[in-house]
């Protein structure tokens, strides 16, 4: 059984949201920064889920995190609160009628330790 309560990371261990891309699809990465826009929502099956937007120094992303996740950690996810998150890259720009539509990039949080309030 994973320690929830034990910093996921290693300082030198986490990665810069700027230098992720589609490349990295699949990849499970540690970032760290802080949130903003969180929100929380239910599934067609009643479960909660929640969103945020993460930004570090170099970049922002999408931050989800699907049920089982929430269930863990959705008590984190606040505005203006700092946390390393362990996630899974999502990205994938879209192809329609002969063009690349890029998207922004998501990360599917599997585990979210809290920094400290920005605030």
């Amino acid at each position: 059984m994973t320690d929830l309560n034990t910093p996921p990371f290693d300082a030198g261990d986490l990665t810069n949201i700027s230098t992720l891309g589609n490349a990295d699809d699949g990849r499970t990465v540690t970032v760290s920064g802080t949130l903003s826009k969180t929100a929380t929502h239910t599934t067609v099956q009643g479960r909660p889920w929640s969103s945020a937007f993460l930004t570090d120094d170099t970049d922002w992303c999408e931050l989800i995190l699907f049920p089982d996740a929430h269930a863990d950690f959705g008590h984190l996810i606040a505005d203006d609160i700092r946390v390393a998150v362990t996630a899974r890259v999502q990205a994938c720009d879209v192809e329609a009628h002969g063009q690349v539509w890029p998207q922004p990039l998501t990360l599917a949080a599997v585990r979210v330790f809290p920094l400290e309030e920005t605030r």
